[in-house]
């Protein structure tokens, strides 16, 4: 990951390097402010794994501010009721939903175009009606996201991990 990317919706990620002996790192406002020690190359897996976890922190801030307003506003758009959301880094799924329809939305996710995030938390919401991919789930996402194949398939491109803009 290169110094001045853009991380998530708001983050610049900016590296230094001084006569420290321990790496640190600072989520404040947009930026994401990694300070490695002399001879912590940021190539190096060691210096990357560093500047991993400041940027996973930057994309869980903003996630957590976000994605739940998101989820309430479509919520209340469709008129589908859920019991509580999370977000957090997930392995290999953008979301899921559980039996008593708790979602929970991958961090990554803020990394998406909003029509991405947004068909992402459709498919969770209808999952709170019917807890599977029966036909009658994949109508209820299409009411909700007409183009909703497309979103899929373009959702099955992106990577869950960090997106460097």
């Amino acid at each position: 990951l290169l110094n001045g990317i853009h991380i998530g919706k708001s983050h610049t990620l900016n590296i230094t390097h001084s006569a420290i002996t321990r790496p640190s790192s600072k989520v404040a406002n947009t930026i994401v402010r990694v300070n490695l020690p002399h001879g912590v190359d940021t190539e190096s897996p060691r210096g990357q794994e560093i500047v991993r976890k400041a940027c996973e922190k930057a994309l869980a801030v903003e996630a957590k501010a976000l994605l739940p307003q998101r989820m309430e506003f479509l919520s209340k758009k469709h008129d589908i009721q859920y019991s509580s959301i999370v977000t957090k880094k997930l392995k290999s799924r953008w979301g899921a939903c559980d039996n008593k329809n708790n979602i929970s939305l991958n961090n990554y996710l803020i990394q998406l175009d909003w029509r991405l995030i947004d068909y992402v938390i459709c498919h969770e919401l209808a999952h709170t009606v019917h807890h599977d991919h029966s036909k009658a789930f994949w109508a209820l996402v299409e009411t909700m996201q007409p183009n909703h194949k497309a979103l899929r398939k373009e959702l099955k491109e992106k990577p869950t991990d960090i997106i460097p803009t």
